[in-house]
């Protein structure tokens, strides 16, 4: 299940999400607060073994983060955890970087600092806006997003906890 607020258009954010969701066999609803109680029932009953936010602008409480089986995922439009929060891109050009990028992460009870799943880097160039490198995160996030949805079809999806171990080992 996909649940996902957006301060963008969603006329235009829908397609590619819509994309994925047909590609998939995913269902997508648009949630405009995901902590409300209507909201948390409606998953509830779903009982989804994911549910997928995507640049997501919202702190999931307690009660949805027992919903899903497997958990919860974001696509955040910024590199984790250097650029959490809002506007990664934004960020990215008032900071003068080189490069930007986009995170798949588990979403926990912090503000994206949930274990990464997988990530993509990418050029800033110098006539890019905060609109362009917008645009190239969703392109960049729906390809992850997918790659993610291929392994999970699979059960080759990495649990919180094999991400967890690995940060640990890796330390």
């Amino acid at each position: 299940s996909f649940a996902n607020t957006s301060w963008f258009p969603r006329k235009k954010y829908l397609r590619s999400l819509e994309r994925i969701g047909v590609d998939h066999d995913v269902p997508l609803f648009w949630m405009d607060d995901v902590n409300d109680s209507k909201t948390v029932t409606f998953l509830r009953e779903r009982a989804p073994d994911f549910i997928v936010t995507n640049f997501f602008s919202q702190v999931v409480k307690k009660d949805v983060l027992g919903v899903p089986r497997k958990g919860l995922v974001n696509v955040h439009a910024g590199m984790l955890p250097q650029y959490s929060g809002l506007l990664p891109a934004f960020w990215a050009l008032a900071n003068g970087e080189r490069e930007a990028g986009v995170t798949i992460h588990y979403i926990d009870a912090g503000v994206d600092t949930g274990p990464i799943i997988d990530y993509k880097r990418f050029p800033i160039y110098e006539h890019d806006t905060f609109f362009s490198l917008w645009r190239r995160s969703s392109h960049q996030g729906y390809q992850l997003l997918a790659r993610f949805f291929a392994k999970a079809k699979r059960g080759k999806h990495p649990t919180p906890a094999m991400l967890s171990a690995r940060k640990k080992r890796d330390a």
